[in-house]
């Protein structure tokens, strides 16, 4: 007993002696900046960058953070007992990587498509939570907040550039749509396919599916020929208005497919101004 009631006697002697001898001073934490370092039609991945000022002679191998996510005002993600070093006398740089899936922040693809198809750029996130520092006896909590967005993919660009006659014979005849594409985001947009359907001067006359579309490259655009097929029977006297040049209205619409979203579109326009 009187051995144990030593040792307590000396660990506490130890630590009002370092009490005594180092003048610990509290961390300075401040929020430097949110980098996004991966961006898709799936997921943003981003690191939440904190600088660290530690004034202190002592160093630690082990401090840490905790901290919660929210997106778009939900619970989003949770994470404890973060380890990082802290070096003595210097400031440090702390990374929270963080990965946001967009389905789970909207709950649901639906959401998801119709915010962005609505024109939304972004979605709101609040970062709270700590840091720890165990400075031999003296335990510090810094608490953080920071708030901010999250950047969202943005939909392709699609336009009708030209529409031509590409065959023309005795029982049908082939236009030529030529579709435009454009993909404003820092990624290579994946495409599947595109379904359309065709209206000469307000009839229906075709519809298919152009499956042999490639994907496009970050920040940069490509043309697509749309080969549409239909006959005398379909067009009648629309048939006859193309053939002797006089021009016709086309309303062309559908579905381009990209990952697993469909983005419809819907244009109107003329041959005689193409």
């Amino acid at each position: 007993m009187r051995k144990k009631l030593s040792a307590i006697f000396l660990v506490c002697s130890a630590v009002f002696f370092l009490e005594s001898c180092v003048d610990i001073k509290q961390p300075q934490v401040r929020f430097d900046r949110t980098e996004i370092t991966g961006l898709d039609m799936q997921k943003a991945r981003a690191n939440f960058i904190f600088k660290i000022q530690n004034p202190n002679s002592i160093g630690l191998d082990e401090a840490s953070y905790d901290y919660k996510l929210s997106i778009n005002n939900l619970d989003f993600l949770e994470a404890k007992n973060n380890k990082f070093s802290l070096p003595a006398n210097r400031e440090s740089t702390v990374i929270l990587p963080v990965e946001v899936n967009y389905i789970k922040a909207f709950n649901t693809m639906e959401l998801f498509a119709k915010s962005i198809l609505s024109g939304q750029d972004s979605i709101p996130y609040e970062l709270s939570g700590n840091f720890h520092f165990q400075f031999i006896a003296f335990p510090i909590s810094i608490p953080f907040k920071q708030k901010g967005v999250v950047p969202l993919p943005v939909l392709p660009g699609i336009t009708i550039k030209s529409v031509s006659i590409e065959k023309a014979g005795l029982t049908d005849i082939v236009l030529n749509f030529k579709v435009g594409l454009n993909n404003n985001n820092n990624f290579t947009l994946p495409l599947q396919n595109m379904d359309y359907q065709v209206k000469i001067n307000g009839q229906n006359v075709a519809g298919g599916v152009a499956a042999d579309i490639t994907d496009i490259a970050q920040n940069s655009s490509r043309d697509v020929s749309v080969l549409v097929k239909t006959n005398i029977f379909q067009l009648g006297e629309q048939l006859m208005s193309v053939l002797n040049r006089k021009g016709f209205n086309y309303r062309f619409s559908g579905n381009l497919r990209t990952g697993d979203m469909s983005v419809p579109f819907d244009i109107a326009g003329s041959s005689e101004n193409n």
